[in-house]
């Protein structure tokens, strides 16, 4: 896959500022011309000095600012492919258009060997393997830090403290309190600079102690990198895990933790922190905490809760320390809104969204398709981009269909996916347009299926195409014993209904399988092993008969048979 940069770059004429230079540009898939949302695009100088960047809006595009003309560069980043980087190109005083072609190669997370890195890497680019996850991380944290910085979005953030046991198990007290306004973000650390010189936990004026977690902005900086070790770690649940910890030399109070990520999008999931060089003596416990990210419809990224716990220790007889138990404080984003004031993600509801691809180009459909979720009726029509939303969900399990107009002219289910949503939560889901094979083998017990076998589609008819419902439908064959066909009942429609039943036999030698057409003359036959010698034989409910002999030729994922009968008698 490709996409295309297009760089249309202005100067003065048209814009707030006479003196500065606009590179306004839209980020386009190769193929199909559709807006690449969420793309990170930076603006570098001829020397590689970093201008600007900015985030591509839902149309794909971009607009940066340099203040005087010149030589610059673009890099695009788009989480879980290559970045891209385009040559060079004049910013003149009177502006100029380039189009710029950039292939994009997907960035392979699944299956990396962790135990080739090296444990500690003060630089990721020290380790091959170690640096290409962290360039997703740092894709992800970009993006939220650029959200944050740019104050797109409005928060009303519900905000909680709770006093728990000494281990940890039982609250005994909890605050809620919710903080209404104009927040632009639900959690922003101190700067990195002050961390760096200071540690992590720190005495604050009135003799009690601050613990500070970090940011999108902290894992960004050259200090924190420059001061800490880098390695990986394979996680349950398909995700892969970024580990890092202050270098031995660094005394100060620190932090140490994983920056979780999905293996197959190389998203950004959470950061799960703990504090270290607390203190030597005393029982402080596992101070730490957890910073969950959310991927937003538009491609920002934000802080969706987070939290810290913190040890509350007393003074023993003997001048240590003893634990008496944790205070926990955190935030939600109760409510998050852009500049013109509408609801983009609230706690109270569920939202599922995602992109629709194609079966062959992994590209979005040439045409729209709609995303239904399976027994609720909720529907949505796909952008040009392929991107669908489902927003004011409540929670719970889902099972989510992609509608093909080939399937729904068959009456015939499309495969489902199951999504848990939750409260509050953006789940993202990348679908694919489903083919015939595919909603056949669904329809036939899912994958895997019986080698060299595939199923028969057939339509029972008129010469006139009407359909001819509760038709006898029966298949033979010599029987084999290596081959066992299951007991299914098919074929069902969208709705999931379904009459006709495959059941399977032996007879005199033979396997024989029968099943009846449905309302709409159509049949089912599950798992016919390829170039075998096979008898159809039909009988309408009128009883009329008739035979055929349809093959299964080998490597064929299905087999479509049409039967006709003349009209009446």
């Amino acid at each position: 896959m490709r996409i295309f940069l297009w760089i249309l770059v202005f100067l003065g004429v048209g814009f707030p500022s006479a003196e500065a230079q606009v590179v306004r540009g839209l980020v386009t898939e190769d193929e199909t011309e559709a807006p690449l949302v969420g793309a990170m695009v930076i603006l570098f100088e001829a020397d590689g000095e970093p201008v600007d960047r900015f985030l591509t809006d839902h149309a794909g595009e971009f607009v940066i600012d340099t203040d005087h003309p010149g030589q610059y560069y673009l890099r695009g980043d788009r989480i879980g492919y290559a970045s891209l980087t385009t040559e060079p190109f004049d910013v003149p005083v009177n502006g100029t258009f380039q189009k710029v072609s950039v292939p994009i190669r997907a960035i392979q997370l699944r299956g990396l060997d962790v135990s080739g890195a090296r444990r500690c890497e003060v630089r990721p680019e020290e380790g091959q393997v170690t640096a290409r996850v962290w360039e997703e991380a740092r894709k992800a944290l970009a993006a939220a830090a650029w959200t944050q910085a740019t104050g797109v979005y409005r928060y009303t953030l519900l905000h909680y403290t709770r006093e728990m046991d000494r281990d940890a198990e039982r609250i005994l007290d909890e605050s809620r309190q919710f903080l209404k306004g104009s927040s632009k973000a639900p959690f922003e650390s101190v700067p990195v600079a002050e961390l760096i010189e200071k540690g992590f936990v720190q005495e604050a004026p009135d003799s009690g102690t601050i613990y500070h977690a970090p940011d999108a902005n902290v894992f960004l900086s050259d200090e924190f990198l420059d001061t800490h070790c880098l390695g990986l770690r394979r996680g349950s649940g398909g995700l892969l895990g970024l580990t890092f910890a202050p270098i031995e030399s660094r005394e100060l109070p620190d932090v140490e933790g994983v920056l979780w990520l999905k293996e197959d999008t190389g998203q950004l999931e959470r950061l799960r922190f703990s504090y270290v060089n607390l203190t030597t003596t005393g029982d402080v416990g596992e101070p730490g905490g957890e910073v969950l990210f959310t991927r937003l419809p538009n491609g920002t990224w934000i802080v969706r809760d987070w939290w810290i716990r913190m040890p509350l220790l007393e003074v023993t007889r003997r001048r240590g320390l003893r634990r008496t138990g944790y205070r926990d404080e955190g935030g939600v984003a109760w409510r998050v809104t852009d500049r013109s004031g509408e609801i983009v993600l609230e706690a109270a509801t569920a939202t599922i969204f995602g992109t629709v691809l194609d079966s062959i180009h992994f590209a979005p459909p040439p045409t729209a398709v709609t995303v239904l979720i399976d027994g609720a009726g909720d529907e949505v029509p796909t952008e040009a981009d392929g991107a669908f939303l489902l927003p004011d969900l409540p929670e719970g399990l889902y099972s989510l269909q992609v509608r093909h107009p080939l399937l729904d002219s068959l009456g015939i289910a499309a495969p489902a996916h199951s999504v848990q949503s939750e409260l509050g939560e953006m789940v993202h889901m990348t679908l694919r347009v489903p083919t015939l094979a595919d909603a056949l083998t669904a329809q036939c017990g899912g994958a895997p299926r019986p080698q060299a076998s595939a199923p028969i589609l057939g339509r029972v008819v008129t010469e006139a195409g009407r359909p001819m419902a509760e038709a006898s439908v029966e298949m033979l064959w010599v029987e084999t014993s290596t081959f066992t066909p299951p007991s299914i009942s098919v074929p069902e429609d969208r709705l999931r209904r379904s009459r006709a039943e495959w059941r399977p036999r032996s007879e005199d030698g033979y396997t024989v399988v029968k099943t009846e057409t449905d309302g709409r003359g159509i049949f089912v036959l599950c798992d016919v092993p390829y170039q075998s010698r096979l008898r159809l034989d039909v009988q309408t409910a009128d009883g009329r008969t008739a035979s055929r002999r349809p093959v299964v030729r080998s490597g064929a994922v299905v087999t479509i048979v049409i039967v006709e009968f003349e009209e009446g008698r």
